[in-house]
């Protein structure tokens, strides 16, 4: 098995139960001029794909998501759900919502969720909720849009 330059060596009858990746941009500029210390919010991606079994549903499995944002993230607000068309064509749900951070931010994430034969996998990108505006939305709503099954060739 690879996986980002590691391999390993499991046993053959081992199989993939749960996987997840993270991405983050590089680190973007400070001001200078700004005596106190900034919190710049990287925008990030983070993929977690899980075997559910073939009963699971994705309004289920979405429900179980909102409830855990809702129940555990501090100062959740702007909560909304919207339907989101993969690139392979896959129909998902995105769940979105805003948290305050430090005090001086606000961070917006958005969770991409499908359900691939009993594998259900959440995109999550988290960006600064302060300067997002809609080309940027557009933009990252692409990006998550991207997430597609590997074609088995």
């Amino acid at each position: 098995m690879r996986f980002d330059g590691l391999e390993l060596s499991a046993p053959d009858d081992f199989v993939v139960e749960e996987t997840t990746i993270a991405l983050r941009a590089p680190p973007g500029p400070t001001e200078s001029r700004i005596l106190q210390k900034q919190f710049p919010i990287r925008p990030n991606l983070i993929m977690n794909r899980k075997r559910v079994g073939l009963g699971a549903t994705l309004a289920l499995l979405t429900a179980e998501v909102t409830a855990e944002l809702a129940s555990t993230i501090i100062g959740l607000r702007a909560l909304a759900t919207d339907e989101i068309r993969f690139d392979d064509g896959c129909e998902g749900i995105i769940v979105s919502f805003e948290f305050p951070m430090r005090e001086v931010a606000s961070v917006r994430q958005f969770h991409a969720l499908r359900l691939d034969d009993g594998i259900f996998t959440d995109v999550t990108l988290t960006v600064d909720g302060m300067t997002l505006n809609e080309a940027a939305k557009a933009k990252w709503l692409t990006v998550l849009s991207s997430a597609r099954r590997e074609s088995k060739s």
